[in-house]
């Protein structure tokens, strides 16, 4: 006899923490009948996976008629590596084959997450995830299992990189054409006021293209990209993705781009510090299409994103917050941050903004091979990080 429900519950209904917090909250066993029950636990697990595939082309001898013959065989060879944060079994309930009645019962669970951990992140061929997972333990049949994603923010403080704070530009140039029929050039430059950003803050992104060939150019585009590298044991597999794209149409002579608002968007820090097998880069790319046959003209510099923002821009945001989970500006759901936990290590900001949640534009699927098939994903199998998220 299957349980009419079974399902965690947090205190936290955000469902974000930082390293080093408690988790609070319950297991639920809803029974319309009483029930035997070996035990009740729950196991919280923190883990990074990477796994990725390639075709690879192997040398091989072989003999026919008495002779030696090299083929070029093409086979698939798989990728992976793995990085184990934390894994804690708690039991909560000890049934010894007692009979549980029948009724609602919800059983008390806590645990502290370590210090040390990265934040979560869900990428194209691999992820930092952490789950929760509830047992319900039967004598001699199968047991019932749920489990739940939380996610981790870990803290990235610009006041404390540098770099952050110092303005950036990039620059350069080309020329359409071959050899000695080539064009006067095209040049494009852009400017920021700094490198250093964080989710939910707006970048005045300013640029300016000169050009001087007769022809008129098909448009420019402003594109951040987050750069991955996935570590396995013996490979890396790189990948890319646009979280913010401008577009502009044609233009003959001159092009300008003044104090375009870029509104950063809910993504895990820069660095995705703490973990060794995954790390993750923000580049801002400023191209111009020329047409025709002609490669776009690119200008390109690293940015940083953080989740603390540079004290000098806390006068940029609204100090407010959000209160309820709503529509967020990217679509996604967002919510106020967890009123029970202040960010760690920001104390000396007694004047730091507020900060919401939102859900990152890419997730994941919590369901992992090892799942039986009578495992419930609570709110559904999908997944998607939410960030600190400002303004």
């Amino acid at each position: 006899m299957v349980l009419d429900k079974f399902f965690i519950s947090l205190d936290n209904d955000v469902i974000v923490y930082f390293p080093g917090q408690e988790i609070t909250g319950y297991v639920h066993v809803w029974n319309s009948e009483s029930k035997n029950v070996k035990g009740i636990y729950i196991e919280c697990r923190g883990l990074a996976q990477v796994s990725f595939s390639r075709t690879e082309q192997e040398m091989r001898t072989v003999y026919r008629n008495g002779r030696s013959h090299t083929d070029v065989i093409n086979k698939t060879v798989h990728y992976s590596s793995k990085e184990n944060y934390f894994h804690h079994r708690v039991t909560i309930s000890t049934g010894n084959g007692q009979v549980l009645n029948k009724g609602k019962h919800q059983f008390p669970f806590s645990f502290v997450l370590p210090q040390q951990i990265p934040s979560s992140f869900e990428g194209a061929h691999g992820s930092v995830r952490y789950t929760i997972r509830a047992v319900y333990e039967r004598r001699l049949k199968w047991n019932h299992e749920c489990k739940i994603p939380i996610t981790v923010n870990s803290i990235t403080d610009l006041n404390a990189i540098p770099e952050a704070s110092v303005p950036i530009q990039a620059s350069g140039f080309k020329t359409l054409g071959i050899l000695c029929c080539t064009s006067n050039p095209i040049t494009a430059k852009f400017w920021l006021d700094r490198a250093g950003y964080v989710p939910g803050e707006k970048m005045k992104f300013n640029a300016e293209v000169e050009n001087l060939t007769r022809k008129r150019m098909r448009g420019s585009k402003i594109q951040i990209i987050e750069r991955t590298n996935f570590h396995a044991t013996r490979a890396t597999e790189s990948h890319e993705r646009v979280i913010h794209e401008s577009v502009r149409g044609k233009f003959k002579s001159v092009e300008l781009w003044e104090n375009h608002p870029i509104i950063v968007p809910p993504v895990v820090s820069s660095g995705l510090n703490l973990c060794r097998i995954i790390d993750v880069a923000y580049v801002l790319v400023f191209s111009v299409d020329p047409g025709s046959l002609s490669f776009n003209l690119k200008v390109s510099h690293d940015l940083l994103i953080g989740n603390v923002p540079l004290r000098s821009s806390f006068a940029n945001f609204q100090h407010h917050n959000r209160i309820s989970v709503t529509q967020g500006r990217y679509g996604n759901p967002s919510a106020p941050a967890y009123p029970g936990h202040s960010i760690p290590g920001t104390d000396a900001y007694p004047d730091l903004p507020p900060p919401s949640y939102e859900e990152c534009m890419f997730g994941g699927n919590i369901r992992d091979a090892e799942d039986s098939e009578h495992v419930s994903y609570g709110a559904g199998d999908s997944y998607k990080p939410r960030y600190l998220t400002y303004g």
